[in-house]
This record gives structure tokens, sequence and C-alpha cells, in this order.
């Protein structure tokens, strides 16, 4: 076995810790999204989407407010989140967070407005994280 360096393994290596990484990242927003649908519906049970835009502070999103089935909006001052899920949504960064299923854009021709969670699309798609044992 050798042992030396080369360019082409140190490549292919980067090239596999880079597929990880982006993998783990859309795990990790995934179950972001679950949080952030279980601790709004927990508090508004009649959400069935979670209402986000950019944050001033960075590329991740920060919560809004919520919708209901008429579609009325409710902000964020409207109902009493908490810290926790509130913040969760830090975890959703722009750049990636279109390929997490039940979270869209909100568009006004090209231009992104904000996004929204499907409540029940999140929670279908990825509510596996929320049935994992935390305990251990």
């Amino acid at each position: 076995m050798s042992s030396e360096l080369s360019i082409e393994c140190a490549l292919a290596r980067t090239a596999l810790w880079c597929e990880q990484a982006v993998a783990l990242t859309r795990l990790e927003m995934a179950g972001a999204a679950v949080a952030i649908a279980l601790g709004v519906r927990a508090v508004a049970p009649r959400a069935v989407q979670v209402l986000l835009e950019d944050s001033d502070q960075g590329d991740w999103l920060v919560i809004t407010g919520w919708a209901d089935e008429q579609g009325f909006e409710h902000e964020v001052g409207d109902w009493p989140v908490s810290e926790e899920v509130d913040q969760a949504a830090s975890h959703l960064y722009t750049p990636q967070v279109r390929h997490v299923v039940g979270v869209s854009e909100i568009r006004e021709g090209r231009r992104v407005l904000g996004y929204r969670i499907g409540v029940d699309t999140v929670l279908a798609a990825h509510g596996r994280f929320a049935r994992v044992d935390c305990r251990e």
C-alpha cells in the first residue's frame, strides 16, 4: 500500500467530503423544518403554512408568521412560538433551502419575496426526524 500524497487522491477525498457535507446539510435543514412545523402547529393548531423570510444577519431564514387553511396570514406577534423553534429557522440556509421537500419560495416574477413551509408536507416527508428516540 502506498503512503504517497497525490493530487488525485486529495481531490477525490475533497469531492467525497463535499458530497457528505451537502447531504448532512440537507438533513439538518429537514430536521429544522420539522421542528418549526411541530412548534408552530403546537401553538397554532390551524397553521397549514409557516411563513419565513431572509435574515438580515446572514444566509438563513427567520420565521415571520403562519397561514391558516383559508390563507389568512398571522404575524409572529400573534402567537407565542418558543425561542428554540424560532431559532431553528437559522438552520434553513437560503442557497440550499429549495432542496427541502415542503419548503417553497414565495415569488413575484424573478424576485423571491419569502418562503413557506407546508406543515403537513414537511411532516409527511421528513417526520421520521420527530420519531427518533432523542434520549440516546
